[in-house]
């Protein structure tokens, strides 16, 4: 689906939910090292995963291993956030 600095984002199916999700994964080894920034974005991302709400991606679940963390979310089929947001200020 697309690919950032940190990682890349693919569409599966949740099997436990019966829905299309984008998964992003992300390179621990291309992240900081700061211990404060890792625990930041952990913090950051367990509460997207319990917020529900109908402007904010869903987030079901957060997983890692030794090599990467894995975001599991909704799919938004717009395209880009900044593509989406530009064409709603034209």
């Amino acid at each position: 689906m697309g690919e950032g600095c940190y990682g890349v984002v693919r569409i599966a199916k949740h099997k436990q939910l019966d829905v299309n999700c984008a998964i992003k994964t992300i390179d621990k080894r291309k992240m900081t090292q700061n211990d404060s920034d890792k625990e930041l974005m952990e913090n950051e991302l367990s509460a997207l995963e319990k917020l529900t709400h109908p402007n904010i991606v869903r987030v079901y679940e957060l997983l890692h291993d030794q090599k990467n963390y894995y975001i599991v979310s909704e799919v938004i089929a717009d395209g880009e956030l900044n593509e989406v947001i530009e064409s709603r200020r034209a």
